[in-house]
């Protein structure tokens, strides 16, 4: 079932229910690929919602799938093995982890990227083959591509700069991610789409990456040398945005002037970016994913089903953050107000008058409306 927002009003203010005592604390373990970037900002969110829900979170660093698998093996020997595990999807260790947990008895809850196709036949969906798969978290990946190309084009031709002045077209370098990822290729599906609906836009030369800055500043310099009516740069994360940044200046490009370029992510340079006008937009949100999963699960262990109104395939939506919303996201987060929002109150079982949940950066936002 796809996630709709559902707007409802929350309150800062604590919950009725009373202090959890520390031996029933609910106990997760989260996998986490890094420390740095996009999975730094997601822990930071994920620690503060579990310490207003007063959950015991612990979160292992695991740099290889080798090692997520290892993590989750280790568990047999545990002498308190966690209640729930929330880690991300990975080709060829997704699977390998949710038939762990199954033999260990733990509920897992996946979030960040989407189930590849062949696997998803495979172990179909959270609740059928696999009863301690509570539940699938993800942003709209393909959505997302689609949507950051479709508001490049527009800023590009509401400036009417270089070549496109000339023959009326918008011309395009995309800088993706990893092919073994899923969300990679998913945004450039969500790119390839858009750019298929209309005849005035040219695509011309995508490529892929690590993911690395390096490798996208390195990328952009050399192919703007080659192509040099790019007046777009779309880019599958914050990070290559960075890096496309910096190529475009090595190049002699000034972005937000005579470039135009964008990301995913949300990161906290990205944002930053916006403000400062080298980065059109950032799309983004689903660092949040691993707070609100620990929200949904809260819920769960205390008899409140989140199927009931989401069901357990949650698709979230990525939110842009323009020049005109910049300013008030970096206020609220990144000088950390919304360390003052009390996270019970995104719960049904903390705040029973809650009737539907709504993650979105709006219910956030609007909490500070003096910001």
């Amino acid at each position: 079932m796809v996630f709709g927002i559902a707007l409802a009003c929350f309150a800062l203010t604590t919950s009725t229910v009373n202090a959890v005592s520390k031996s029933d604390r609910i106990k997760v373990l989260f996998l986490a690929p890094d420390d740095v970037g996009f999975w730094h900002e997601l822990q930071r969110f994920m620690r503060d919602v579990a310490k207003d829900l007063e959950i015991d979170l612990n979160i292992s660093i695991v740099d290889s799938r080798f090692h997520s698998i290892r993590a989750v093996e280790d568990l047999r020997y545990a002498k308190k093995k966690p209640d729930y595990l929330v880690f991300h999807y990975q080709n060829h260790t997704g699977a390998k982890i949710l038939k762990l947990t199954e033999e260990l008895g733990i509920k897992a809850f996946m979030i960040n990227t989407a189930v590849d196709t062949q696997n998803k036949e495979k172990f179909g969906l959270p609740r059928e083959q696999m009863k301690h798969w509570i539940a699938h978290m993800f942003p709209d990946d393909r959505d997302s591509g689609y949507r950051l190309a479709d508001y490049l084009v527009k800023y590009n031709k509401s400036y009417l700069i270089g070549q496109e002045q000339k023959n009326g077209r918008t011309n395009f370098l995309a800088i993706g991610g990893s092919r073994r990822s899923t969300s990679g290729p998913l945004r450039e599906k969500g790119l390839a789409s858009r750019i298929s609906e209309t005849d005035d836009i040219s695509l011309r030369r995508s490529i892929f990456t690590s993911w690395t800055r390096q490798e996208s500043e390195r990328a952009t310099f050399e192919l703007l040398r080659y192509y040099q009516d790019i007046s777009v740069i779309w880019t599958a994360s914050d990070l290559l945005a960075e890096g496309a940044i910096a190529g475009a200046k090595r190049f002699g490009r000034v972005p937000g002037k005579d470039i135009f370029i964008g990301g995913i992510d949300w990161s906290t340079a990205g944002v930053n970016a916006v403000r400062t006008g080298e980065l059109s937009v950032t799309f983004g949100g689903h660092y949040m994913e691993g707070g609100w999963s620990l929200v949904l699960i809260n819920d769960y262990h205390h008899g409140i089903d989140f199927a009931d109104e989401l069901g357990v395939v949650i698709n979230l939506p990525m939110t842009a953050i323009t020049k005109e919303s910049a300013d008030k996201y970096f206020r609220v987060f990144g000088q950390s107000l919304w360390k003052e929002v009390d996270f019970k109150s995104y719960s049904k079982h903390f705040n029973p008058s809650l009737k539907h949940y709504d993650f979105s950066l709006k219910s956030m936002l609007n909490k500070f409306p003096d910001s």
